[in-house]
C-alpha cells in the first residue's frame, strides 16, 4: 500500500526542522530561510506539506494535495 504523511498545521518548528533534517536530502541550492518560510505558511493554513512513499528524500509542497494521492493511505504527522 502506498502511503502519504501530511504535516499537521499545528506542528512545532522543532519537529518540522527535525523532519527536514532527517528525511529531506540536499537537492541543490536552497535559501537558508526556506524551511522557516514553509513552516510559517503551513501554520497559516496557506500550503500543505507532505512526504510520500513515491517521493523518497523529498517533501511535497503545494496549495492542495495532488489528486494522485487520493488512493494512498494517509497519515497525519503531529508534534509530540
Amino acid at each position: 500500500m502506498k502511503k502519504i504523511w501530511v504535516l499537521d498545521p499545528k506542528i512545532k518548528w522543532k519537529t518540522f526542522k527535525e523532519l527536514q533534517r532527517k528525511l529531506v536530502k540536499e537537492s541543490g541550492p536552497v535559501p537558508k530561510e526556506a524551511d522557516r518560510m514553509y513552516w510559517e505558511l503551513l501554520r497559516e493554513n496557506k500550503i500543505y506539506c507532505w512526504f510520500a512513499s513515491d517521493m523518497p528524500n523529498d517533501m511535497g509542497i503545494g496549495l492542495k494535495i495532488p489528486k494522485k494521492y487520493k488512493k494512498y493511505k494517509v497519515y497525519i504527522i503531529k508534534s509530540v
